[in-house]
């Protein structure tokens, strides 16, 4: 009995180790806002949404991108005066819409995936 332990022991810790050195190659760099923080995946994989952070309050710099994950090309950066400092992003089980906590403030702004658009926010306290 011991010995079959040692052996799948063995066996599992040979297996674990082939992964670990399989390398996991960079595929594409996209370039995004200042600070990127934050990131959510729609659920068929198809977009990722990015919060920039821009907590160096450059003019302009709050925004989320959004990055055709089959392509890895910038489709859109979301602007709007409702953002500060966006830090993460959360997509609805619906996966139609993201909401976007921000750091500076005490609200989450509300994206509308289907027009990539704000079309509300959440006040805080």
């Amino acid at each position: 009995m011991l010995k079959k332990i040692r052996l799948l022991f063995s066996l599992l810790l040979a297996h674990s180790m082939m992964f670990a050195a399989t390398p996991n190659p960079v595929v594409a760099t996209v370039g995004v806002g200042f600070n990127p923080n934050g990131i959510a995946i729609t659920s068929d994989y198809r977009f990722a949404y990015v919060a920039n952070n821009n907590n160096n309050s450059v003019p302009g710099g709050d925004n989320v991108s959004v990055i055709d994950l089959r392509t890895n090309t910038l489709v859109t950066t979301i602007n709007d005066a409702s953002f500060n400092e966006p830090y993460t992003v959360t997509i609805n089980a619906a996966g139609t819409k993201a909401y976007v906590t921000n750091s500076g403030g005490t609200t989450i702004t509300i994206i509308d995936i289907a027009t990539n658009t704000v079309i509300g926010s959440i006040g805080g306290f």
